[in-house]
């Protein structure tokens, strides 16, 4: 945990959302839920001026070394346009 929090005072003022472990998954359609089972095991959410400057925030997350293979998704998530936020 030291080395998480450690992370989110480096990376300061870009983390949004320090984020949650993601727990008890279903999926939903037009036919119903089910349980899904994924990879996703949290989230975090920062602000950077481009998508490349957002991976750069993730180069040095904890969870990286956490165990062989670990890795992080990095999804930009854009202002629909029109909206007043």
């Amino acid at each position: 945990m030291n080395a998480w929090a450690r992370w989110a005072q480096e990376t300061g003022a870009a983390l949004v959302d320090p984020g949650k472990p993601l727990f008890h998954k279903r999926r939903v359609t037009a036919g119903g839920a089910e349980v899904i089972e994924d990879q996703l095991v949290a989230y975090a959410i920062v602000t950077a001026e481009s998508h490349d400057a957002a991976v750069d925030v993730f180069r040095r997350h904890p969870h990286l070394t956490l165990i062989p293979g670990n890795s992080i998704d990095v999804i930009e998530c854009p202002d629909i346009p029109g909206q007043v936020g």
